[in-house]
């Protein structure tokens, strides 16, 4: 398999392959207990051992699902402050990338990368298990939890 290039499954005996060069986003969703986390943790171990990838894993269960990861120098944040920060640096590295990209008159990841000989760009990926958990700790934290706009809490349906 290619660098970027992660199995995610069989479709009539062949296996599925998600590219993250042509696709770089993927968001696994499903009901409570249909192994949404599992998928996540054969998906980590791909790509976090792909040399040129940089791996963060947001675990808001105290890191317990992913706390091998930790054991082999992988970053799993459990807090909301550490996603905090998490999210603020990878906003700069995407807006330095973008300078870096128009500097060089390139629209994007891979075409950079083919272009450079020395400094090439590591992938980011962040791994996000139970995002629910991180949107309740978001909103809990919020001085308010109405949104804008938001006329269902006002007309009480």
């Amino acid at each position: 398999m290619k660098e970027g290039q992660v199995a995610i499954g069989r479709s009539g005996g062949e296996e599925v392959i998600h590219d993250f060069s042509t696709h770089p986003h993927l968001l696994v969703s499903g009901i409570s207990y249909v192994g949404k986390s599992s998928v996540l943790r054969v998906l980590s171990h791909q790509l976090a051992f792909q040399e040129t990838n940089l791996f963060w894993i947001v675990d808001m269960r105290d890191g317990v699902e992913y706390m091998d990861f930790a054991s082999v120098g992988i970053k799993v944040l459990s807090s909301l402050e550490q996603v905090g920060n998490l999210l603020r640096d990878m906003e700069a590295e995407h807006e330095a990338r973008i300078q870096l990209f128009q500097k060089e008159q390139i629209q994007n990841f891979r075409r950079y990368n083919e272009k450079q000989t020395s400094q090439k760009l590591k992938r980011c990926y962040v791994i996000v298990d139970e995002l629910a958990l991180v949107l309740t700790s978001l909103r809990k934290k919020s001085p308010t939890s109405k949104r804008e706009g938001d006329s269902t809490s006002e007309s009480g349906r």
